[in-house]
């Protein structure tokens, strides 16, 4: 596993080394440009005065070409005598014979007889030269440079200022590195503390070092552990209602199972297999609604459906399942409107079918002997809501707030109801990003919606296409 630290203080090394060596070519190219200006700015300046002494006025072309001959004999070496023998001159005659030239300076003519800047090579040495010529008095003054020298000054600044980078880098390696292994220390202090952390403390992490990135990060984790913390203790109340939930009818079934080993009449045995009956019914809808409410709890909506459903479908399904309590208590289900208007299900069909199961099985608890359950689908600008109503004693006020928390039973739910219903809807609906709605129906009642969004339904273009 890669340390932060060492990553860091590589990538700042790395960056540091290479601006270092882009800078350096870059100051060796720009100074190389700023040498051969001046170079050959002195080139014309020394051809310009040896041609001038060789034309002083008052003095006769041999005079004037022996004194410039004879100042290029007797120059200075100057501060820098390594530099300055380089500069060689040469004076000749307009017959092609030499008058005059430096010591160093080779036989041969070092330039072009055109004036101006001319470049050439003399036994394997380049030159740089610049030529004057007088035609009026009949000479040519020609004064070059090797390039060797140009060169070898060029890489002599390099290494100038290669040479501090590479002592200055190994103490810029150690100023860096420190400087990293500080700053990440309140993360080692903040991991140390996580490490020393108890699994079941979820109580939130202090911030001692009051930095905005460290902060940051407790913050997040702060929100994770009060998340955590909240599922904890819906998990614990859950198990506890769960169990609680199972504790009662099991033990009602026991108690019947009883009452019928110790029956001494058929009427008496008959109506404790009744209770048994209706103890499994009920043992039967709790365990159900509890893997539905684990299902709406884990499960996502999933990939698209290979073939699309209809929502008529999904509630065609569910009230075959409910057909015997429906014919049981004379209930009687309206699908409103005609079933060519239902809209395809995309996504998410295990969802909407737990919830609408369990909407229907409340409405189905909820209505009166003989009564009349309708349900409905509206398409609107944000997306499609199913209704349920029923017409039942409706959910009082004081408790609307409340019905769609797990385990809540309301003084209209019944000994029949377990108080998972609304709560397993609610939860397959955040999954769906749906919303379940209550109202009053105007009839008395209630009406439960499930708003759904567009996306979880089929285009009409794929709609099409499926059909």
């Amino acid at each position: 596993m890669k340390s932060l630290h060492s990553r860091l203080v590589f990538v700042l090394l790395g960056g540091t080394a290479i601006l270092w060596v882009v800078a350096m070519f870059w100051i060796k190219l720009t100074t190389f440009s700023e040498i051969e200006r001046v170079l050959d700015d002195r080139l014309v300046e020394a051809a310009n005065m040896v041609a001038s002494l060789a034309a002083q006025p008052g003095l006769g072309q041999a005079d004037g070409l022996g004194r410039a001959a004879e100042v290029l004999q007797t120059s200075p070496a100057g501060p820098d005598p390594h530099y300055l023998r380089h500069l060689s001159c040469q004076i000749w005659a307009m017959d092609d014979t030499i008058v005059g030239s430096t010591d160093l300076a080779p036989s041969q003519p070092l330039g072009s007889d055109a004036p101006g800047f001319s470049e050439t090579v003399i036994d394997g040495e380049r030159w740089r030269v610049f030529t004057v010529v007088n035609a009026e008095q009949g000479f040519r003054v020609m004064v070059g440079d090797r390039l060797g020298l140009r060169d070898e000054l060029v890489g002599g600044l390099a290494l100038a200022i290669l040479f501090p980078a590479i002592l200055i880098l190994p103490g810029l390696a150690f100023l860096i590195w420190m400087t990293i292994k500080g700053g990440l220390k309140p993360l080692e202090r903040l991991a140390r503390e996580l490490e020393r952390r108890p699994a079941l403390d979820l109580d939130p992490l202090s911030n001692a070092a009051s930095i905005r990135e460290v902060e940051t990060i407790v913050s997040a984790l702060n929100g994770l552990f009060a998340r955590l913390r909240s599922t904890r203790d819906s998990e614990i109340s859950f198990t506890a209602f769960a169990a609680h939930e199972l504790k009662t009818p099991l033990a009602v079934l026991r108690a019947q199972a009883q009452i019928v080993s110790m029956a001494r009449d058929d009427a008496t045995r008959d109506q404790a297999l009744k209770g048994i009956e209706d103890g499994i019914h009920r043992t039967d809808r709790i365990v159900r609604q509890l893997l539905d409410l684990s299902m709406a709890d884990m499960v996502e909506v999933a990939e698209p459906l290979e073939v699309p459903m209809s929502v008529e479908d999904i509630l065609a399904a569910q009230l075959a399942d409910l057909e015997p309590q429906l014919q049981a208590q004379g209930i009687a289900v309206a699908l409103m409107p005609d079933v060519t208007a239902w809209p395809r299900l995309r996504v998410g069909e295990a969802l909407l079918s737990t919830a609408v199961r369990n909407l229907l099985e409340n409405a189905v608890h909820a209505s009166p002997p003989g009564g009349r359950i309708e349900v409905s689908m509206k398409q609107g600008p944000a997306g499609w809501r199913l209704d349920v109503t029923d017409q039942g004693q409706g959910i009082p006020d004081n408790e609307k707030e409340r019905v769609t928390e797990r385990f809540f039973r309301g003084r209209s739910s019944g000994a029949g109801g377990t108080g998972l219903g609304l709560s397993i809807v609610t939860a397959a609906m955040e999954r769906m990003e749906g919303e379940l709605s209550l109202a009053a129906a105007p009839d008395g009642g209630t009406c439960a919606s499930l708003h759904l969004p567009h996306r979880v339904f089929v285009t009409a273009g794929s709609d099409r296409a499926a059909a």
